[in-house]
């Protein structure tokens, strides 16, 4: 029993780096077989059980990063300033503006921005749009290098899926190989590599998202230029965002340069 149990929270925790796999859904709404396939690939799978823990350590680092200082989100008193807004302003200088006396005083300082107010820091969560996700999956990567790689993608779709973010991952290695995208919904889609306006529905969203992230196999030389490029055809061309573009490489390649012509599209 002691050893169920361990296993248990050793399958839980993995699941956790999922947003939504952890708690355990009633009985009526666990018709789709991802969650369980998750848990039994972690439960079989080391190398699956290592991915995931790796991806919920990079998530967390992650999210702690995003969230940045700002002194224009509400937060808490750091100090006094001087500036142009009247929900800051310090009690008694409001109390100044009802005074016939100081009034015309109070506006000038207020329009030149020299009102003493309350410096108000917060924190706020840095980028909001798509994310595509470039995954090396050449000869070179085969290994820890490929593992490694696979919790950076899943680490990434999780944050997405989270944040509501649509998320494309784009496999390559001379040439591209599978596009998948998770929109805002949480719907999964196959895209055509060579008609990128067509996609498939799959079902299973970011659970089947990370199965099939956990499952790429390396092999093949590396260029850069054509998933580059095949990157930008699908956020300029079809879903008309700008998107954050992030490559996940070992950075050898048989081809590394870009053309003129792509670097100035990036």
């Amino acid at each position: 029993a002691q050893q169920a149990a361990e296993e248990v929270s050793r399958v839980r925790s993995a699941l956790g780096a999922i947003p939504g796999m952890a708690a355990v859904p009633q009985a009526h709404e666990q018709s789709d077989p991802r969650r369980m396939q998750l848990a039994e690939r972690i439960a079989t799978d080391d190398i699956m059980a290592r991915v995931l823990k790796m991806a919920g350590r990079m998530r967390r680092i992650s999210e702690s990063s995003r969230k940045v200082k700002s002194l224009k989100s509400v937060g808490s008193v750091v100090g006094v300033t001087s500036g142009r807004s009247l929900s800051m302003m310090l009690p008694s200088e409001r109390a100044m503006m009802r005074s016939p006396l100081f009034k015309k005083r109070q506006i000038m300082k207020l329009v030149q921005g020299q009102m003493p107010q309350y410096q108000m820091e917060g924190t706020e969560n840095q980028g909001r749009g798509p994310m595509v996700l470039l995954l090396d999956t050449s000869g070179s990567m085969g290994g820890e290098p490929l593992l490694w790689a696979s919790a950076v993608a899943i680490a990434c779709a999780t944050i997405a899926a989270k944040a509501r973010r649509p998320f494309t991952v784009i496999t390559f290695n001379r040439h591209v190989g599978q596009i998948l995208r998770l929109d805002k919904s949480g719907e999964l889609f196959l895209i055509n590599k060579k008609h990128l306006h067509k996609k498939d529905g799959i079902k299973g969203g970011i659970g089947e998202l990370v199965l099939r992230i956990a499952s790429f196999s390396a092999g093949g030389g590396t260029s850069f230029q054509t998933p580059v490029q095949c990157a930008l055809d699908l956020e300029e061309g079809v879903t008309k965002e700008r998107a954050d573009l992030v490559i996940v490489t070992d950075g050898g390649a048989n081809e590394t340069g870009l053309s003129e012509e792509l670097l100035s599209r990036l």
